[in-house]
């Protein structure tokens, strides 16, 4: 195995970058840092803090509601930087703010746009993901 075919983009996964062609998501851009970004896991880390004596012990995992916090709170402060060709259910364009973001990932019906946005996470520090 050639190393290049593993090797990842330290830049990109820190300081974040495009992702293009997000599987079912048509011509969507993401610009995201890298879900192992120092970012996002000191928002994750902060996240969690934030839930003081509730955070359960590692065999008791977290409840699908503090999960679901979690991880709005490492999107929001860690990973999402903006986005491109998204568009609401009447084809007007919506831009990209903090305050818009929050929005849209919190809500409980988009869940499939956090998913969309952790995989451009994962996919953001390799080759040919965007520019």
């Amino acid at each position: 195995m050639n190393l290049s075919t593993i090797r990842t983009h330290a830049a990109r996964i820190e300081g974040g970058g495009w992702v293009n062609d997000i599987p079912g998501f048509g011509d969507l851009r993401l610009k995201v840092r890298g879900i192992t970004s120092t970012s996002a896991r000191a928002a994750q880390k902060a996240a969690l803090a934030g839930m003081g004596s509730v955070v359960p012990t590692p065999s008791e995992g977290l409840t699908e509601a503090q999960a679901s916090a979690v991880t709005g709170a490492t999107i929001l402060g860690g990973i999402l930087l903006g986005w491109e060709n998204l568009t609401g259910d009447g084809g007007e364009v919506i831009a990209y703010s903090p305050e818009m973001a929050e929005r849209l990932v919190n809500a409980p019906d988009l869940v499939a746009l956090r998913a969309a946005i952790l995989w451009a996470a994962g996919e953001v520090g390799k080759g040919g993901s965007g520019e």
